[in-house]
């Protein structure tokens, strides 16, 4: 949720505001940003894109251990979680700093009227860049399968368990938060796409500005498909997400709801005593 809302707001403080200069004439021949602010903007970004692939990949192992191995260790899971969580951010902190030792920054083309990454790195750390580059593309793929496997899991488990309802629904619960996730994951592989059909396809064949556009808006749907989802969350997924997130308020939750439950089945029984006097 922070690194996709951190990559909404350096669309709305970069790309929007350079796409209105762009098209007013009285700026549209002069340089839109400073120089510092194209650096700040650039090293925000990769912050930005590489936690969302980190976490991507992290959710996506999460999920697949969670689902084909069921273990008891509450405590052990929360300690794993939490390096797990720690790592991520700290590998998504570093990378930027390596773009940064390679004076890495938004250049603006004159030619192709439009922003690219330009790098000065040396040669020992432009083989680290260029592993860097390939990274993105190689944590997609492990994704990818990863899902693939869940999906696939979870598909058999339901078919097995469709006399047992209480097993039958929770499997349903959790294939409607793995389908979320991949939505998420879908959208963000999209947003890497785009940028690699530049580098196969020429500049005079293809619209560098709609291609542009495209990546704008597939950024900000990945940033506004959390909210979305969890306002569009059932009641079954909710409970999945709060049993996994913290047990003890998962208990406390069902025993209010048995609690109510029970109220108003006294009420109704009330109700029809008194109906038969």
């Amino acid at each position: 949720m922070v690194f996709t809302t951190l990559k909404s707001i350096v669309e709305l403080v970069f790309i929007l505001p350079y796409y209105m200069m762009k098209s007013e004439p009285i700026t549209k021949g002069f340089r839109f940003f400073t120089t510092q602010y194209e650096f700040l903007i650039f090293n925000l970004s990769v912050f930005a894109d590489y936690g969302i692939l980190f976490f991507s990949v992290l959710i996506a192992v999460n999920r697949f251990f969670v689902v084909i191995r069921k273990t008891g260790g509450s405590m052990s899971t929360r300690w794993t979680t939490f390096l797990s969580c720690l790592f991520v951010w700290a590998c998504s902190i570093v990378i930027p700093l390596i773009f940064y030792l390679c004076k890495c920054q938004y250049e603006y083309s004159d030619d192709l009227k439009t922003y690219y990454n330009k790098c000065d790195a040396p040669p020992g750390l432009s083989i680290i860049l260029l592993c860097l580059l390939y990274l993105s593309y190689i944590c997609c793929i492990v994704v990818v399968l990863l899902y693939s496997g869940i999906f696939l899991y979870l598909r058999r488990k339901r078919g097995q368990n469709m006399a047992n309802s209480k097993s039958s629904k929770q499997s349903t619960a959790e294939m409607k938060l793995l389908k979320q996730s991949v939505v998420v994951f879908l959208l963000y592989a999209a947003s890497i796409l785009s940028v690699l059909i530049l580098s196969f396809i020429p500049a005079q064949s293809i619209s560098i500005s709609q291609l542009s556009y495209t990546e704008n808006i597939l950024n900000l749907l990945i940033a506004a498909i959390y909210p979305i989802c969890i306002l569009a969350m059932s009641g079954d997924m909710k409970s999945v997400l709060i049993a996994k997130l913290s047990p003890s308020k998962s208990k406390s939750v069902v025993v209010s709801m048995v609690s109510l439950n029970n109220v108003r089945n006294s009420v109704g029984n009330n109700n029809v005593v008194h109906s038969s006097h």
